[in-house]
């Protein structure tokens, strides 16, 4: 009989685990190293983490994806404070990717936010992927970077018709996103040693959606 896959709420002995497997998804991935596994450790203790949604993937005990939610906001141009919740980390062990589950795990999540009364999902995350999962450029709703400029890998998902009407304005990320490298070295001294890579293709590809990703308001 194949074993299936299951999708439930995380409890603190699913932590270290889940921090493993954030690690292995995106070692070398965006940058040398990673800090994704040093986000969740973080996030977990912020005011606005959202623990119902918080979300792990499990197959024989083993944490093999996770999905986890802020709340956080849009400053609306017409003065307006409009909620949203950003997702990150998003990740699936490496074994597993290409399977359907990162996109399984998000419609879980959706349904469950949408449940709990929330109208949207945005994201710094890559269009390629997300707009196959549903998001759309935040551009799309003349929904703006802090900086007032729109952003190409700044997405988001309106969780009911009608969610994000009249929500124009700015998405200023939550500043628990900022990591400060050292804090991530000093975390994640605590795990296996694994070798950094710099400049390989998927860092190249990151690069260029950063580089990419301002255009100018109007």
């Amino acid at each position: 009989m194949t074993k299936k896959i299951k999708l439930r709420q995380e409890n603190k002995v699913d932590y270290q685990k889940t921090e493993l497997m954030l690690r292995n998804a995106f070692w070398n991935e965006f940058q040398p190293g990673c800090v994704e596994h040093f986000l969740m450790h973080k996030i977990r203790n912020h005011p606005h983490f959202v623990t119902k949604l918080d979300t792990v993937a499990v197959l024989d005990d083993e944490i093999i994806g996770c999905a986890a939610f802020l709340e956080d906001f849009i400053q609306g141009d017409d003065g307006k404070i409009h909620q949203v919740l950003c997702l990150g980390p998003l990740a699936v062990a490496p074994e597993f990717q290409q399977q359907g589950l990162g996109g399984r795990l998000l419609e879980y999540s959706k349904e469950l936010a949408r449940d709990l009364g929330y109208a949207a999902i945005i994201l710094y995350g890559d269009p390629n992927y997300y707009s196959r999962q549903g998001f759309e450029p935040a551009k799309n709703y003349q929904i703006r970077m802090a900086n007032d400029k729109f952003a190409t890998v700044l997405q988001i998902t309106p969780l009911f018709e009608g969610a994000l009407d009249n929500c124009a304005g700015r998405y200023v990320e939550d500043e628990v996103y900022s990591v400060d490298q050292s804090e991530v070295d000093q975390f994640d001294a605590q795990f296996p040693y694994k070798k950094k890579i710099v400049g390989n293709a998927s860092q190249l590809k990151f690069q260029k959606l950063i580089e990419s990703q301002d255009v100018e308001l109007g």
